[in-house]
């Protein structure tokens, strides 16, 4: 199966909507079929944007036990545990922070949650090594709904469907403990995108800074969603170079000056 061009969906028994999410670079024909047992019960032609959500709307009611989606006849759709897409909108703003680091090699994408970015990733740096790290645990900031929200054993179960045959390698644990096994200046592009509490962006840009090469990238999301966030960008990076729908990047260029000052702020 082409990895550019996949559909998951997401089906809520209570409005008997299905969510799908599709990952394509270019926009798409796409046929959608689902089946019950062995009968046809919705077949539409839709064309996609690149990694478009959709919403169908099923007319009669679905055994969700029994149900099979099929995309242009060729190639099944896995239903994951329903959740809401925590992503909405063109995603633009991840577009361009590939096109921008468009050379990357080696990627880290701190807080992974249930995959979304991480394929939108992997389909723009199909040529990348894309570390995902997230712990998958709940109750980790009151304040941030993701957190709260959902059980991280479904989260964790849809990330491993929608990142499954990619360029991505899962790493189970903290951004901290990762950041140990990483040597300096061995990586192009950092996403952060993990505890948007203060301390803790504070300290996933300090240690990942030393791990991104020269003129490679640190970036994230919710520079305007959390103050946190950007207070912690701000003190440490400066204003970002760009900032698209709520994700900055700055390139890393820095003079020894910044590199003692860095230094000297560097959590241990």
């Amino acid at each position: 199966m082409n990895i550019n061009n996949q559909l998951f969906c997401f089906f809520d028994s209570s409005d008997n909507n299905v969510y799908a999410k599709y990952y394509g670079i270019e926009k798409q024909n796409v046929n959608i079929k689902f089946y019950n047992e062995k009968s046809l019960i919705y077949d539409e032609l839709i064309t996609t944007n690149d990694c478009a959500q959709l919403l169908f709307t099923i007319k009669e009611k679905i055994d969700i036990k029994n149900i099979k989606i099929l995309y242009n006849d060729s190639f099944e759709s896995e239903l994951l545990k329903y959740l809401s897409f925590k992503r909405g909108g063109s995603n633009l703003g991840l577009i361009k922070v590939c096109e921008i680091a468009n050379k990357t090699k080696i990627m880290v994408e701190i807080g992974s949650y249930q995959g979304e970015s991480t394929a939108i990733f992997s389909t723009y740096l199909p040529n990348a090594k894309i570390y995902a790290v997230d712990p998958w645990q709940n109750h980790y900031d009151a304040k941030d709904g993701s957190s709260e929200d959902y059980d991280m054993k479904d989260v964790e179960y849809n990330f491993d469907i929608i990142t499954k045959n990619r360029n991505i390698i899962k790493k189970k644990m903290t951004s901290e403990e990762f950041s140990f096994m990483i040597d300096d200046e061995s990586v192009d592009l950092v996403y952060i995108d993990g505890n948007h509490q203060y301390d803790f962006v504070k300290n996933d840009i300090l240690k990942w800074i030393p791990k991104i090469k020269q003129n490679g990238y640190i970036s994230g999301h919710d520079y305007h969603m959390f103050e946190d966030v950007r207070n912690a960008v701000d003190e440490i990076l400066g204003v970002p170079d760009i900032i698209v729908e709520d994700n900055w990047l700055k390139r890393k260029t820095y003079s020894e000056e910044m590199k003692s000052f860095l230094n000297n702020k560097m959590v241990l």
